[in-house]
């Protein structure tokens, strides 16, 4: 069941990065379905993470996620503090690897992207992808 599990995790993590990249959203529909499959995989017993470190890292990455959004507007979209917050419950304090993964590869993206001239000081990116890749390479190292 672990494995189906993970599988269709990935999936909805794909969906959610194509959807984010083309409509910089995520829509709820899709968090809602990534919430579904989070808290099936727990009901089956497939998530071998307590439950005092899902509540922990979910809460702690999504106010961290919203404070810095406060501070800076714009900085983070609240489907990614959603999408973040439902990982935690999955990852537990994984999560904060899973976003510190996204946060290297997106700035890896965006100093590419400024040596290319493809992007600016200014320009903004779509994060959610970054987010699902952190997420995913948890959930296979999980």
């Amino acid at each position: 069941m672990l494995i189906i599990c993970n599988i269709l995790m990935m999936i909805l993590l794909i969906l959610i990065s194509i959807s984010d990249i083309r409509e910089r959203r995520i829509p709820n529909a899709m968090l809602g379905m990534w919430l579904a499959l989070i808290v099936i995989c727990r009901v089956v017993n497939e998530n071998p993470i307590s439950m005092q470190s899902a509540v922990i890292g979910s809460l702690s990455i999504a106010l961290f996620l919203l404070i810095l959004s406060w501070i800076r507007p714009g900085a983070f979209g609240f489907g990614d503090v959603k999408l973040m917050l439902f990982a935690g419950i999955h990852l537990g304090l994984g999560v904060w690897y899973a976003f510190a993964i996204a946060v290297a590869f997106a700035a890896v993206f965006c100093l590419g992207g400024l040596i290319l001239k493809r992007l600016t000081l200014k320009s903004t990116i779509p994060f959610g992808p970054f987010l699902c890749l952190g997420i995913g390479i948890m959930i296979v190292l999980g």
